[in-house]
């Protein structure tokens, strides 16, 4: 298993929400895809994106569906797992 990935059957909780938590961009992704209750392409998450690079956009994308927290391909949705992590970052975030 390489550095970062999160074992299957494992409880991968914390290390998937520390990767939410720890990036702006990735606050903004899981928190638009709750909003909006449905898939959303990766065009429309581009605009959300205020970073001004596609790469850092598709880096946050790729370490999201990593950990388990969204679907792997467009429209992205999220998983039952970051339903849970959107729930308490509420609860935080203002």
């Amino acid at each position: 298993m390489g550095r970062g990935e999160v074992e299957k059957g494992k409880d991968n909780y914390v290390p998937a929400f520390c990767r939410v938590a720890c990036s702006d961009v990735s606050i903004r992704i899981v928190m638009h895809l709750d909003k909006v209750g449905r898939g959303v392409s990766r065009d429309e998450l581009i605009n959300l994106s205020l970073s001004g690079s596609d790469g850092i956009l598709d880096y946050n994308l790729g370490e999201l569906v990593r950990f388990g927290v969204i679907s792997r391909e467009s429209p992205y949705v999220l998983t039952k797992l970051g339903g849970e992590i959107v729930k308490n970052l509420k609860r935080v975030l203002p």
